[in-house]
């Protein structure tokens, strides 16, 4: 965090950014600036000194991410939910985490971009989807293992989840008071999240 300041001295007093993280935690100023400093403690293992403070945009991404954003693993729509949530999808058969740094910077982009341009998603959170169809390119244990590997970055993310819908037809989904994941362990940082799993089924409501 002090690497961040000094980098952007007037991050002080920016209150638009400091607005971010005040409401991705309900508005408990000392919640807020831990969020802060775990997120610039990301951004710089992720990017590195020179784009700490620099808003991340696509010309910063390389050819390790662009294809990954391209395979389209996670999407953002908006103005498609009856209560005005922003609904992000996760297709997690698309998940390609080989590079595990590379696959972040481009998750990182497509979220917390999102976050950044969008004060709706900051003031009612977000839905999200989580798609399970088909084949997935990993395993079950490399998933989860990937997820435990890196859920303190996600966790950083200056945004909270309303609720979470896995639409699946695999037999390993269940809901998560079945089975303890480092996914459930990241829903436990809002009260308010429901997780609902339907199998074959589409459903929006929450």
């Amino acid at each position: 965090m002090d690497r961040a300041v000094f980098l952007w001295p007037s991050i002080r007093n920016d209150d638009k950014f400091h607005l971010m993280f005040l409401r991705a935690r309900q508005y408990d100023s000392l919640k807020a600036a831990l969020l802060m400093t775990q997120y610039f403690e990301n951004k710089l293992e992720l990017f590195g000194d020179e784009l700490l403070p620099k808003r991340i945009t696509l010309d910063h991404l390389s050819n390790l991410e662009i294809p990954l954003l391209q395979e389209g693993f996670n999407y953002v729509f908006q103005n498609i939910e009856t209560r005005g949530r922003e609904v992000q999808v996760s297709d997690i058969t698309a998940y390609d985490f080989r590079d595990s740094k590379a696959f972040l910077r481009a998750s990182w982009y497509s979220m917390v971009t999102a976050m950044e341009e969008s004060e709706d998603i900051q003031r009612r959170g977000m839905v999200q989807v989580v798609r399970i169809y088909g084949e997935p390119r990993h395993t079950l244990a490399q998933f989860v293992e990937f997820l435990w590997n890196t859920t303190h970055i996600h966790q950083a993310w200056p945004f909270h989840v309303n609720c979470i819908h896995v639409c699946s037809d695999n037999p390993f989904s269940m809901p998560s008071n079945e089975r303890r994941t480092p996914c459930n362990e990241r829903m436990s940082e809002f009260g308010r999240t429901s997780i609902v799993v339907r199998r074959r089924k589409h459903s929006m409501k929450c």
